[in-house]
């Protein structure tokens, strides 16, 4: 009797020891490194942090790059809410999503399709975290062969948040270091196209109850903006010198 009571306490504790945890609230904070490569053989490199919160109502993410422009992005699952939050702490701007659909990373495509998910035998350790391989691959509307995204995610965890798109819903494990190439492309008048490689990087994360997640600091200080001004602010607030040169096309 007392052989079966150990091993069934065994199965116990590996259960424990060996399960995976579900994040359905908590942080957390990625870094982000973009390269881009123009058309005249110029290499420019840009980094950010993103810090995100979790809850079953709430989903907030906080963009921080070197420049010193913020954007939050604030979305409430129970009135189908999204509102963005932009600053560089002089002009303080906010516009509510006509569509509500909040997203975990700034993937641009990849967030609108389901991709196939290849696991792979590789192993790394990446920081602090013993991380597993797996290679997604999409099919976007505009390309002729499947695009790629190398992933290293960690297998204890995980996170469950049904409201919040992104492209990991199906990797049983939290990605931890991922990039991905975002195609050529021409947004503005007078700017030069550019082949933009992006890797996200897991520096930290927690599963404990974000209290301030819904929190937004200085609220009182933003001014509400319609759609169609949107862009032209951004141009603003990041200093171009001529955000009137900008274009739909």
């Amino acid at each position: 009797m007392k052989t079966l009571l150990s091993i069934v306490m065994m199965v116990i504790v590996s259960a424990s020891m060996y399960g995976q945890t579900i994040l359905k609230e908590g942080y957390l904070r990625y870094f982000e490194s973009t390269t881009r490569t123009f058309g005249n053989g110029n290499v420019s490199k840009e980094s950010a942090i993103h810090t995100m919160a979790f809850s079953p109502q709430y989903f907030k993410i906080v963009t921080e790059p070197k420049k010193g422009v913020m954007h939050t992005v604030l979305s409430d699952f129970s009135n189908k809410t999204s509102t963005n939050y932009i600053t560089n702490f002089d002009q303080y701007y906010k516009l509510q999503n006509e569509q509500y659909a909040p997203a975990l990373f700034s993937l641009g495509q990849y967030n609108t399709v389901d991709p196939v998910i290849s696991l792979r035998p590789d192993t790394a350790t990446i920081g602090k975290y013993k991380c597993r391989k797996a290679v997604l691959s999409f099919l976007l509307a505009e390309e002729r062969d499947s695009v790629k995204m190398e992933v290293w995610y960690l297998p204890d965890a995980k996170i469950q948040c049904d409201d919040v798109k992104h492209p990991f819903n199906k990797l049983e494990g939290l990605p931890v270091q991922f990039s991905f190439v975002r195609k050529p492309m021409t947004r503005f008048i007078g700017t030069m196209s550019s082949l933009t490689e992006v890797v996200y990087t897991l520096k930290t994360f927690t599963g404990a109850t974000p209290v301030d997640v819904a929190k937004i600091r200085d609220i009182q200080k933003y001014t509400t903006i319609e759609t169609d001004e949107l862009a032209r602010r951004v141009l603003e607030i990041n200093g171009s010198p001529h955000p009137e040169r900008m274009t739909d096309k």
